[in-house]
């Protein structure tokens, strides 16, 4: 199916939550796959960077609490700080899972509204399973 790509339409600035046409689209995809989406719950970024800023302020206020598991991405803590957020770092070990004991400390004391784990890891390149995340998702709790 082909999106409606009229220069007349596109040549100026567009819908900031991006195009209804591509939006329209995705709302499909995500309906086919047992999602119940509205066109109104997809906003379509420029990128990963930007989704991740658009989360972070959405999520979080000035002073809030977030840890990024380590190594991470430098734009997650950048875009973190942005916000006005207070960025706590949990290492990995060598075996490129967090301690959980630390993190658990971490987590108790600082309350996050975020953890940030990407999955592949950037910039290791690790790929979390499910079991590799279950502990820290049951932690968030």
């Amino acid at each position: 199916q082909q999106l409606d790509m009229d220069v007349n339409k596109i040549h100026r600035y567009s819908n900031i939550l991006g195009l209804n046409s591509l939006r329209d689209k995705l709302k499909l995809r995500f309906q086919s796959l047992g999602l119940d989406m509205a066109t109104n719950d997809l906003i379509v970024t420029a990128g990963a960077n930007q989704a991740f800023q658009s989360t972070a302020l959405a999520l979080c206020d000035n002073g809030d609490q977030a840890i990024v598991l380590a190594p991470y991405y430098f734009s997650h803590k950048l875009a973190l700080q942005l916000a006005g957020v207070k960025v706590s770092v949990a290492p990995f070990g060598s075996d490129m899972l967090p301690d959980w004991d630390q993190l658990e400390s971490l987590i108790k004391a600082n309350k996050p509204k975020m953890v940030v784990m990407t999955s592949p890891n950037n910039p290791s390149g690790k790929v979390f399973s499910a079991s590799d995340v279950a502990p820290i998702v049951s932690l968030c709790r």
